[in-house]
């Protein structure tokens, strides 16, 4: 069997096995998202102590291990409100309206996009974010970019949060807090000059990544991966020589190519062409002229062995076993 064709047979083999098993991996996945996505905020702001305890947390995530995703990003924006009015009250109320406009906006009107707000979250946390443009623009639209900038200016959000704690430790009135809470989003979020070069570099990525996945040539997808990840490396060099962003060039190189490896596995797993035998159709109608190019996919037969094994037993009785 040539390598090609063993990869292939390893690829249908598993698609196999996850279509047997998909309920159960999906709730896994759901499952230890949730808990690693609680254990981030109860580490960042675990202000109510009933929400940070392990049974509490193993609740919770089993329940959003059945629910579907944007019910899980909503439970949370909720879990986040709540620990933020613990500590207090006009805070958690301004959090509790920024999570109500961005339901009401967004995650009502795309709820499957809401998987990519927590998803870029996360992979920043790894830093793995570098993967999330390539993949989200071989598989999603237009609208996943407000789900990736969301949760970039949610990852830099967060990191404001501890300095507006202190703020309110030591505010003396409701207006001083309001006004020192502005002040800090501002320089801290707004005037954050590395994430206005991270969320413009990875828009940029995207854009490339999904002009060029939709071109009619041969590999376009990983030739997408490749130049997105490629753009990606170069934008965060130009930035770090000229806007003063700080980041680590080594980390960030090593994690563009992983990225662009992950990226390639889960197109490759997801859809496999034979470019070989490509071809291009043309027909026309009363009205319109079509030019279509048409790619074949691989389909790879997983080969059912039969192995007859014969045994002769003491009492001159043979025994036939028949394995698959």
């Amino acid at each position: 069997m040539k390598p090609n064709e063993s990869l292939l047979m390893f690829r249908e083999r598993a698609i196999q096995f996850y279509k047997m098993y998909e309920k159960i991996f999906i709730a896994m996945a759901k499952f230890i998202t949730v808990i690693y996505m609680l254990i981030e905020i109860n580490s960042t702001i675990g202000y109510a102590p009933l929400l940070t305890r392990g049974y509490m947390i193993g609740v919770i995530a089993c329940i959003g291990a059945v629910l579907p995703i944007q019910y899980i990003m909503i439970g949370a924006m909720f879990i986040i409100t709540i620990h933020l009015l613990s500590f207090n009250l006009f805070i958690g109320l301004g959090m509790g309206l920024i999570c109500l406009c961005l339901y009401i906006f967004y995650i009502r009107l795309y709820p499957r996009e809401s998987l990519v707000i927590i998803l870029t979250i996360l992979a920043f946390r790894l830093n793995l974010h570098y993967a999330v443009p390539i993949i989200a623009g071989l598989f999603g639209g237009f609208q996943v970019v407000v789900a990736i900038l969301i949760g970039i200016l949610s990852v830099f959000s967060i990191q404001c949060i501890e300095p507006i704690v202190q703020v309110a430790l030591k505010a003396e009135d409701s207006l001083k807090l309001c006004l020192d809470s502005l002040n800090i989003i501002g320089t801290q979020v707004v005037q954050n000059p590395t994430m206005l070069a991270t969320m413009s570099i990875l828009l940029v990525v995207f854009c490339i990544v999904f002009i060029v996945k939709r071109q009619m040539i041969d590999y376009a997808p990983y030739m997408a991966i490749v130049i997105g990840g490629a753009m990606n490396m170069l934008g965060f060099v130009i930035a770090i020589l000229f806007l003063n962003v700080q980041v680590n060039v080594l980390l960030m190189v090593v994690m563009s190519i992983l990225s662009v490896v992950i990226a390639s596995i889960i197109q490759f797993m997801s859809k496999s062409l034979d470019y070989s035998r490509s071809e291009t159709v043309q027909f026309e109608d009363e009205d319109n002229f079509y030019f279509v190019k048409v790619v074949p996919k691989i389909k790879v037969q997983v080969d059912c062995t039969k192995i007859e094994k014969i045994y002769t037993g003491h009492n001159k009785q043979d025994a036939m076993e028949i394995e698959e």
